[in-house]
């Protein structure tokens, strides 16, 4: 890391990685220095900061988001479109920011402006960027208008807002742009029903109701409820169902939903729900008022749907005693007439209220071949060939029972093929692959670890390495921002272009000036950022006008507002492009109104200065499975590199014991993997620190994941491996038909590994598991295989759906008998 010479250098710098203050707010800090009343010069150079931060306006915030859907390769086609000089394009593509930067110059040009960016339809059409279009359409149909009453206006809100939101969302996450729309490659998963009588213990399953993401406002057993939850593992497609559910609403095919609402809880935060909806929805200019909203969300005749999706990125604080916005939701204390479907990571749903809980079951076969059949568009030698690979190789369906994971898989088939035979068994091999398919760029995976880690701390962090800190040090962060990781880590616009790193906008909020009527619910005022040339850097501070803002009357008021438009001139020729016909507004911005009373040359010379205003933005992993094999490259970077014993156990004692195996699995497998001989503390770590206190035995899940950890070990099996395999083996170990086919060789991998080795095995469970019995080995359910194991010394064999009779039972029990220490068949 970077200037870490003295503690509070340290600790700003700890501030800034974990998003606590960026360069566009520092409000928490300044509270902090406040309550505590300590340190008053410090307190007065942070409020003197505050103070000096310039609003941000709508168009930055455009210009913000438009940038992420620009990377390199983009931003050099369209400085050829746009006719830059080569010196000025290399200005521009090899920047930090190569899409900010494309914007800024446009501005500078007076290409685009607050009130034109017409100019950019035609080649973002044409690249084609589907989604960047999007983004576009989004921002231009923010012009104000007339509408009869406003319940119609916000309802017209609602649906621009969630077309727009929708058409801008990528299928391809790795590719912020592509040349597909969302609706083209959609394939829904199935939900199943589960049980939901009791929240406190594991729930039962009922396999008959298996439902369609259509049938969540419509089914029988869900029509009358007014809380359900939608709950499963990252990356199985909640996100990407709910805003499909709503899409559907704006095309009118939920016909028994009046109103449909899609919030994203990391939105929300410390907002009360109408305020966020407020703020998410309705654009600065449109005369709605909150009581307006609060009248329309209360009616008791209307069915009101709300999706909130992602409970796991919902970030509140609250004073003791009282409860979350959310909370009090799902408590019945708030908005008891709405119909709320609430998205949620399955481990961060134990204690939600009892009500209808659906998972989202895996990609099955149907919704594979519907995919591959979407993505291949009538090829169907393409289509042939990566049904053949994905069937000939079944252990990617396990792999694979994670949407984001199959589509990654299926857009690179061709490195699939390249994985050698037996490594499919094991998920980092196929990770492995995937990653290095992703960085086009090979000089990036030097940059995953290296020399920026504790051994030697000058240079650089690493990607690894910020990984690692948002998981392994006792709290999680997957999000960082953009300023801070372009400070600290070499590469970054790469990292970004491969599609590792992704970007996700920070919502903001723009306000009115001191000279205008603000509305009655005006959010605070939120602080300025520091402005940032092409390359990056600051540039000097301008003074920058303050927009007004125009309000057009409804029909039935009496109070008219001027409806002039003002058309401005382009610099380009782009008669081929035409203007989005089905803006929400048709009246004038408040960059229209201001613009009327300027001469040409001051408008160009005010909207150049409104719009060069960086809007900060915030980076993620592409999935936080991606996170966690970086984290755990570098984790086992440094045991690798540990210089003595008493380093490798002082690493040992301050990370492992952060690490939960329930929601960090795959940082221990991944680790397992990339260092072998790691796989050996692991399994002691997890066998010594979940047993019972009561009878000394591992819960399923701690099993589980080191059976995983040891299937992922494939490196040297010494003695010390031995050894924890044996205290394994002496618990009871189950192999049961609803453990993937990942877990069951993973489980008949140890077990393999054991009989050879001579390990006694004291007893395992098969239930509703042989499907059948060869002379070379027993076929699972799964079609997993397991041979002979000499050494296990009891078996209890069990079915319901696998019928143990004639000579299927015969042959089950010769082949038990032919273990060498086999004392008891049940």
């Amino acid at each position: 890391m970077k200037n870490r010479e003295t503690p509070s250098k340290v600790f700003v710098f700890t501030l800034e990685e974990n998003g606590t203050i960026h360069p566009s707010n520092v409000s928490l800090l300044k509270d902090a220095l406040a309550s505590l009343e300590i340190n008053p010069a410090c307190y007065s150079k942070v409020l003197m900061y505050e103070n000096s931060i310039t609003e941000i306006t709508l168009y930055d915030r455009f210009v913000s988001e438009l940038s992420s859907y620009i990377g390199t390769s983009t931003a050099s086609d369209l400085c050829d479109y746009f006719d830059f000089s080569k010196e000025r394009k290399n200005n521009i593509i090899f920047s930090q920011n190569p899409g900010q930067s494309l914007l800024f110059a446009l501005d500078e040009r007076a290409v685009i402006k607050p009130t034109d960016t017409i100019a950019l339809e035609y080649p973002l059409k044409h690249l084609p960027l589907i989604q960047a279009l999007a983004k576009l359409h989004e921002y231009q149909s923010t012009i104000p208008g007339k509408y009869d009453n406003r319940s119609s206006l916000f309802l017209e809100c609602l649906r621009k807002k969630l077309i727009h939101w929708y058409e801008a969302m990528t299928p391809v996450p790795w590719k912020k742009s592509c040349k597909w729309k969302s609706s083209d490659l959609f394939v829904g998963n199935g939900l199943i029903l589960k049980d939901f009588q009791s929240t406190r213990t594991p729930l039962s399953i009922d396999k008959e109701c298996k439902l369609q993401y259509t049938d969540i406002f419509s089914h029988k057993n869900l029509v009358s409820e007014k809380l359900i939850i939608l709950e499963g593992d990252p990356g199985c497609g909640k996100t990407m169902l709910t805003t499909q559910l709503a899409y559907d609403w704006t095309q009118g095919k939920l016909q028994n939903v009046d109103i449909l609402i899609w919030l994203p809880l990391k939105f929300v935060n410390d907002k009360t729900l109408i305020e966020s909806i407020r703020e998410f929805y309705i654009p600065e200019s449109a005369p709605l008022l909150e009581d307006d909203m609060v009248q329309v969300l209360s009616s008791e005749t209307k069915v009101i749907a709300v999706l909130l999706d992602g409970l796991e990125e919902y970030n509140y604080s609250i004073k003791e005693g009282d409860e979350s916005e959310v909370a009090k939701v799902f408590n019945g204390k708030k908005h008891t007439n709405w119909k709320v479907v609430l998205t949620s990571r399955s481990d961060y749903a134990h204690d939600l209220p009892v009500c209808p809980r659906l998972e989202v079951g895996s990609f099955g076969n149907d919704e594979r071949s519907l995919y591959i059949k979407k993505l291949c568009d009538g090829d169907l030698m393409k289509q042939n060939k990566i049904e053949t690979t994905i069937n000939d190789n079944p252990f990617i369906l396990d792999l694979c029972s994670v949407p984001l994971l199959f589509v990654l898989a299926v857009h690179n088939i061709e490195a699939v093929d390249t994985i050698k035979d037996g490594n499919l068994e094991r998920v980092g091999p196929f990770m492995k692959s995937m990653i290095s398919t992703l960085i086009a760029d090979k000089t990036l995976a030097g940059k995953i670890v290296g020399p920026g880690s504790e051994y030697s701390s000058s240079g650089p962090m690493h990607l690894g390495e910020v990984a690692f800190n948002g998981l392994c040090m006792g709290r999680q962060q997957l999000l960082w921002q953009r300023q801070f990781l372009e400070s600290n880590i070499d590469n970054l616009r790469d990292w970004i272009d491969s599609g590792i790193m992704v970007i996700e906008g920070i919502h903001t909020t723009t306000t009115l000036n001191e000279d205008t009527e603000p509305r009655k619910d005006q959010a605070q005022i939120l602080p300025k950022v520091t402005m940032l040339g092409e390359d990056g850097g600051d540039v000097p501070e301008q003074e920058v006008p303050q927009e007004n803002f125009t309000y057009p009357a409804f029909n039935d008021n009496d109070k008219k507002a001027d409806e002039q438009e003002i058309e401005p001139s382009h610099t380009l020729d782009t008669s081929h492009a035409t203007r989005d016909e089905d803006s929400l507004f048709t009246g004038p911005t408040e960059e229209n109104f201001l613009l009327s009373e300027m001469t040409t040359r001051e408008t160009e010379q005010v909207t150049r200065n409104i719009s060069r205003k960086h809007v900060p933005q915030a980076l993620k992993f592409l999935h936080k499975v991606i996170q966690e094999w970086f984290a755990a490259t570098y984790f086992s970077y440094m045991m690798r590199k540990c210089p003595n014993q008493l380093q490798y156990a002082k690493l040992i004692f301050e990370h492992l014991f952060l690490l939960d195996p329930t929601d960090l699995h795959y940082v221990l497998r991944f680790s397992c993997f990339l260092h072998p001989p790691f796989c050996h503390t692991i399994l002691t770590h997890l066998l010594q620190n979940y047993r019972s206190k009561d009878d000394g035995k591992v819960p399923d899940y701690i099993q589980n994941c080191m059976f995983f950890c040891f299937a992922e070990h494939n490196g040297i099996k010494g003695t010390d491996i031995a050894k924890v395999v044996s205290d394994i083996c002496k618990q009871e170990i189950v192999i049961d038909s609803q453990d993937s086919r990942l877990l069951q060789q993973a489980k008949a991998t140890m077990l393999e590994y054991a009989s050879n080795s001579k390990i006694t095995i004291e007893k395992v469970f098969l239930r509703d598991v042989v499907k059948d019995v060869s002379e070379y080995g027993m076929i699972l359910s799964s079609g997993a295989r397991m041979a002979i194991l000499d050494t296990l010394q009891t078996v209890e064999v069990s079915s319901w759906n696998l019928q143990l009779e004639g000579k299927h039972l015969q042959n089950i029990v010769e082949f038990l008998s032919r273990s060498q220490q086999i004392m008891e068949i049940v």
